[in-house]
C-alpha cells in the first residue's frame, strides 16, 4: 500500500495557538467559562499533530480535550504520538489523563453524540471539506446549547479599503 505524505512540512500539520486567527476569542471564551467554574469539553476538528491542543492543555490544565483527524495519516494517531509531538515543542506530559482523546472521522459525520462539546475549533480543515454546510450542521449538532464554534471556513481574510463600503477579499 502506498502512503501519500499529508504535508511536505510536518510542522504544517497541526498548527499552534499562535497561528489560530481566532485565538483571542478562544482564550476569552475558555477563561470566561472557567471563571464560572464550568467544566469545559473542547473538540478540535482536524487537530493534525496536536500542537494547539498541547498548548491549550499547558495553559488550561482542567480542559477535557478531544482531537479529530480524518484518518491515521493526518497527524497524531495515538495519545502517545500526541505526547511525542508536544515534547518537540517543550511541552511535557507525565500522566496519561493529561493527554487529549484522539479519534478519527469525517467533519461531515462527526462520531459524537448530540450536545457533546462546549467549544469546537478548527483551523484549516474546513478548507478541504467539500460540503461545508453539512460540516457546519454537524458542528451545531454536537455543540452544547450555549456552546461556541470557532471555525476558519476559508483561506480568505477581509479588509476595508479607504472609501469602500464593501470589503475586499484577498488570499
Amino acid at each position: 500500500m502506498k502512503v501519500v505524505a499529508y504535508a511536505k512540512d510536518p510542522d504544517a500539520v497541526g498548527r499552534g495557538l499562535e497561528h489560530f486567527s481566532l485565538r483571542k476569542k478562544l482564550l476569552s471564551e475558555i477563561s470566561k467559562r472557567l471563571k464560572y467554574g464550568k467544566a469545559i469539553k473542547l473538540l478540535e476538528i482536524g487537530c493534525g499533530r496536536g500542537i494547539l491542543l498541547a498548548q491549550l492543555r499547558k495553559k488550561f490544565p482542567k480542559l477535557e480535550l478531544h482531537g479529530l483527524n480524518l484518518n491515521k495519516y493526518h497527524g497524531v494517531r495515538t495519545r502517545q504520538d500526541f505526547k511525542i509531538n508536544a515534547a518537540e515543542k517543550n511541552i511535557i506530559f507525565n500522566r496519561r489523563e493529561e493527554l487529549p482523546y484522539i479519534c478519527f472521522g469525517d467533519a461531515t459525520r462527526l462520531p459524537f453524540g448530540d450536545s457533546n462539546f462546549d467549544i469546537i475549533i478548527s483551523q484549516v480543515t474546513f478548507l478541504h471539506v467539500k460540503n461545508k454546510a453539512r460540516a457546519i450542521g454537524e458542528v451545531y449538532r454536537v455543540l452544547e446549547p450555549k456552546g461556541v464554534g470557532l471555525i476558519i471556513l476559508g483561506p480568505y481574510a477581509i479588509r476595508r479599503e479607504k472609501g469602500n463600503s464593501m470589503p475586499i477579499f484577498f488570499r
